[in-house]
């Protein structure tokens, strides 16, 4: 089984630079004993040692581990950066779209201003009618899952 395409909201592709935006610091350079054992991610309690290491390993901490990943990609993949969302900077979703040069990957900014949907379900609501939108487009181009093409 494959994916025949994905689409993501909000997409975080560097947690480094995400992740000094919320925290004010550079999490990932930190000394293991500035770091809290457990600290609040967008609502969720993270192990925060674990969580470093694992964003290291899978080379999460910086554009390049996810361009390799979108490199990798052949099925149609689509990114909804918010126009102003202060944690997922959409310059950066930009330069990595760019870098790529892949038709297959299209960027859509939307206008969003913010990362923690959570926090706004009303917009939530509303973004979430632009990714149904955008899974639709997709399934017309693609076929259903499954399908060969």
């Amino acid at each position: 089984r494959h994916v025949p395409a994905a689409v993501f909201l909000v997409p975080v592709v560097d947690v480094r630079a995400t992740l000094s935006a919320i925290l004010r610091h550079d999490w990932i350079l930190s000394p293991d004993e500035d770091l809290p054992a457990r600290m609040p991610v967008l609502g969720y309690e993270v192990d925060t040692p674990r969580f470093r290491v694992d964003c290291v390993r899978h080379e999460m901490v910086s554009l390049d581990g996810t361009r390799r990943d979108l490199a990798a990609c052949r099925r149609p993949v689509v990114l909804l950066p918010g126009i102003d969302d202060p944690w997922a900077h959409l310059p950066l979703v930009e330069q990595l779209v760019a870098s790529l040069g892949q038709p297959n990957v299209e960027l859509r900014p939307i206008p969003c201003h913010r990362h923690d949907l959570h926090q706004d379900p009303e917009l939530a609501m509303v973004l979430m009618d632009t990714v149904v939108a955008e899974v639709r487009r997709l399934h017309e181009r693609t076929g259903p899952p499954g399908a060969d093409r």
